[in-house]
């Protein structure tokens, strides 16, 4: 069983969503060879706490990481920790120091790694090759009976977006120029709206076209380095038995609501809705694409459901198997941003609600802008039908949708509030592991720290 993970990856610029542009050759192939999720949407549109969900099927209140840098408790159970009971020999090869070991993700591998050879400076930084050279060798040491979760985390295409030259030149960036968007300023400070973040910035270069052409290179690379991974699999003998998921942790904004480059700030979809591909010769249906929303929460049951493995009680997730039958219901996906934000956005059928609460009284608006956190509580409802980019705000015309979204996501928000206190009452809650310092340095340098 094999789960990839793409960092920083939105699903509408890939072919296999309607992308027009050539970035994911190899990926469009294998979701018409698997059955591929329309509308999958990350628990949060950062890294930690999205992961977390995807590897526990909870949500942040339970699992209890609330931002980057915190601490997987070791009171939960991941994917990994039920499969290793089972009898599978459990590992996982990650290209991102978010992922340390120091923070719980390690919880339930036999064999937990960042690859040797990942570079920590551009043009190379954290490049997804060494990755796929641990693949190769982990396959060629692994005896073949073994049943084998095998997780990969792939860096690219994070910022910042430093593709090898050969993918470069494959992408213009006249041909991402919008008209009237003009250069932007390079931050100097802390992120903002309409500003380039520090940590983004290549050789001073401020057109927005630039960074997007960049993106998609990045998109690009790491197709390949997924075509390298499955090769490597046919060349051992496995990939026609090989259940292989395919995700995000999220994606990226890239211009949409004033913010450029970036993640972790709003909930939109931008940086929420993540490609879902799974591939299970003989068990999932070939070429079927499913077009109501889930969630990532829905992969770890998924994952145990498709290998014969009950699921434990108090996952929040639930299988996927009735979508590969046709059975196919809504269910509303919920994702919440931090940065201190709080936003919360609710994907069902085909609208999405954005809840953007207000700045507490008399406290100073946020360093970076104030427009991220607005003075009045903001409602946006969206048909992602017909406005896929959420531009078009309907919360004045559909007040009985407004109110029914409004509802959910307080009960939501509810249940999650009382499922936090849950755990700090029971004495569970655990303080953060201290980062280590070469580790917290790299965060920082990569936009992850304030």
């Amino acid at each position: 069983m094999v789960l990839v993970t793409i960092d920083t990856l939105r699903a509408d610029h890939l072919g296999a969503y309607g992308y027009p542009v050539a970035t994911s050759p190899f990926l469009d192939e294998l979701a018409a060879a698997s059955t591929l999720f329309g509308h999958a949407v990350a628990t949060a549109p950062s890294t930690a706490p999205s992961v977390a969900s995807l590897m526990t099927g909870l949500h942040r209140a339970s699992h209890g990481v609330w931002s980057n840098g915190g601490t997987l408790p070791a009171r939960v159970t991941t994917l990994a920790e039920i499969l290793r009971a089972e009898g599978f020999h459990t590992v996982a090869r990650i290209a991102n120091p978010l992922l340390d070991t120091r923070v719980g993700f390690a919880q339930g591998f036999d064999d937990f790694a960042m690859p040797p050879g990942l570079s920590q400076q551009p043009p190379a930084i954290l490049d997804g090759a060494p990755v796929v050279q641990e693949v190769w060798r982990l396959l060629d040491t692994i005896p073949a009976e073994s049943r084998l979760f095998l997780w990969l985390h792939f860096y690219d295409p994070h910022g910042p977006y430093h593709p090898p030259e050969a993918y470069r030149r494959r992408f213009d960036a006249d041909a991402y120029r919008r008209p009237g968007e003009p250069d932007l300023p390079i931050s100097s400070g802390p992120p903002g709206l309409f500003l380039i973040p520090p940590y983004q910035a290549v050789a001073g270069d401020r057109s927005p076209a630039s960074y997007r052409a960049r993106y998609d290179a990045e998109i690009r690379y790491a197709d390949d380095h997924v075509r390298a991974v499955v090769h490597a699999l046919e060349r051992h003998g496995l990939w026609d038995e090989t259940l292989f998921v395919l995700t995000a942790d999220h994606g990226e904004a890239l211009g949409e609501h004033g913010l450029y480059f970036q993640h972790g700030w709003f909930a939109y979809g931008d940086c929420t809705h993540v490609p879902l591909l799974v591939r299970a010769p003989g068990v999932v249906p070939r070429g079927h694409r499913v077009r109501e929303s889930v969630s990532l929460l829905d992969v770890a049951p998924t994952i145990l459901d498709l290998v014969g493995v009950a699921a434990p009680d108090g996952m929040e997730g639930r299988t996927l198997r009735p979508f590969f039958a046709g059975e196919a219901v809504d269910r509303p996906a919920f994702a919440q941003s931090y940065h201190g934000t709080g936003s919360v956005a609710l994907r069902l059928g085909t609208t999405e609600y954005v809840f953007r609460p207000a700045r507490a009284p008399g406290s100073p608006p946020p360093a970076q802008d104030a427009a991220i956190l607005p003075d009045e509580p903001a409602h946006e409802l969206y048909d992602l039908a017909s406005d896929p980019h959420e531009t078009h705000n309907l919360a004045a015309d559909r007040p009985e949708l407004l109110a029914d979204r409004q509802r959910r996501v307080r009960a939501w928000l509810a249940d999650q509030h009382e499922r936090g206190a849950r755990h700090v009452r029971g004495g569970s809650a655990e303080p953060n592991a201290p980062l280590d310092p070469v580790v917290e340095s790299q965060l920082r340098a990569l936009g992850y720290l304030d």
